[in-house]
Formats: structure tokens, C-alpha cells, sequence
């Protein structure tokens, strides 16, 4: 849908800004698996727990493992359930994807920031998100009826609040773990971006550069456009 959008957007000359990375490449192609393994693997993650899944998953494809929470239970029935229907890691597939498939021309911007900067900057927003009611949202969203286990309360700052709310961890190590795991998802999604050769980084006190390469990355658009 999103991609129509652009190809829409572009028709009417009007240029769009894209965050992310998924809609220029696509996501590699989705494995047909079994469902009789799908629901064997929920049970056990039912009677055994998430991080029994977990372990199991460091055993046949480490590097998913290493990007996947141990209480993201649903990441970790769905790569074990492409191992066992492939006997290949998920994390396989993934790596042979990356970064081939170009659907539309992009000028990719990087923004950089020294590691000590980000952080602080991590743990000030998590105060701030918390600050506005974190807590409060989740609580709601438990009251309503939304089972901790659903995919979107595994989320960063969801099921640290949740596991406060169960008094699973006291109020600073909610706070704590929270910050620590934002910290290593940003350094996840810096090394997954570090390996994109066509990203143009650029530091903070060299902001002013970026409208250079966007004014260059325009001109053969803007050249067809006056031709016409």
C-alpha cells in the first residue's frame, strides 16, 4: 500500500520522504510453514515459557537469537518454526535479502551522533515517554482486556511497565531495563544501517551538507521535468 502511495505521490511531483527502510526493499519472501509445528511451538512456549524457546533458538540460529528478546515470544516461535520447516536460520534468509532488491531510486541520509550522545539522549526520552504516562497507558490497556502476551505489549516500554504492574521487578528496575534495552536496539539498528554502502552519513555539525545532496540527487528529475 505504501508503495502505491509513492508511485502516486511521484506522478504528482511531489517528492516523498520515506523513515525506515522496509518500503525500499521489501521484505524477503515469507516461509510457508507447517501448522501443526506453529501450534506445537506455541504450546511449548505456553507450558515451558519463552525463554525455554529461546535457549532452544540460540542452539540453531544464534545471530536471531541475538537480535530477539528472550521474553518476544512470538519472534521466537516464528524463526524457529522457518528452521524447523527449512533447516535453515531464519537469520539466513534475512542476510541473503539485505539490501538487493531496489524497488525505487532513494538518496539514503544517515544521521550521526557519538555513542555517549545517543545514549543520553535514549535515557532522557524514556524518562520523558515515562513521564507522560507510560505507566498509566499500560495499565489501561491491561484493564481493557489486552493479554500481556499479545506481540505489541512484548514492545519496548510495554512489557517493562507490564512487568512492574506484576510485580515481576520493582519501579527502578522497570526504569533501568527500559532504558538498557532501548540502548541495545538502537546499537542493533545502527549496525543494520552501517551495513547499507548507499547511506550518506552525516554528522551533527554537518547538517547544512545534507541539502547539497538532496539538491544533487534531484537534478536529473528536475532536468526530465523542464525537458518536458
Amino acid at each position: 500500500m505504501a508503495y502505491a502511495k509513492v508511485l502516486a505521490l511521484v506522478v504528482n511531483e511531489i517528492l516523498p520522504f520515506i523513515v525506515g527502510k522496509t518500503l525500499i526493499h521489501g521484505l524477503f519472501e515469507s516461509v510457508k510453514v507447517d501448522p501443526q509445528v506453529r501450534q506445537q511451538l506455541k504450546n511449548e512456549a505456553r507450558e515451558l515459557g519463552g525463554h525455554h524457546l529461546h535457549t532452544r533458538l540460540q542452539k540453531c540460529d544464534p545471530v536471531a537469537a541475538g537480535r530477539i528478546h528472550a521474553n518476544d515470544t512470538y519472534r521466537i516461535v516464528r524463526a524457529l518454526e522457518i528452521f524447523e520447516t527449512t533447516r535453515k536460520p531464519m537469520s539466513a534468509s534475512q542476510q541473503s535479502h539485505r539490501f538487493k532488491a531496489r524497488r525505487i531510486r532513494t538518496l539514503k541520509i544517515g544521521l550521526q551522533m557519538e555513542r555517549a550522545d545517543l545514549y543520553r539522549r535514549i535515557d532522557k526520552r524514556v524518562d520523558i515517554i515515562v513521564d507522560q504516562g507510560l505507566l498509566r497507558e499500560v495499565k489501561a490497556l491491561l484493564g481493557a482486556g489486552y493479554s500481556p502476551d499479545l506481540k505489541p505489549m512484548k514492545s519496548l516500554g510495554y512489557r517493562h511497565m507490564a512487568a512492574y504492574i506484576d510485580n515481576a521487578v520493582d519501579w527502578d528496575e522497570a526504569v533501568r531495563t527500559l532504558k538498557r534495552d532501548t540502548r541495545h536496539y538502537a546499537k542493533r539498528q545502527m549496525t543494520w544501517f552501517k551495513a547499507d554502502p548507499e547511506i550518506i552519513w552525516v554528522a551533527q555539525d554537518q547538517i547544512r551538507n545534507v541539502e547539497a545532496y538532496v539538491k544533487e540527487f534531484l537534478q536529473p528529475s528536475l532536468e526530465t521535468v523542464n525537458r518536458i
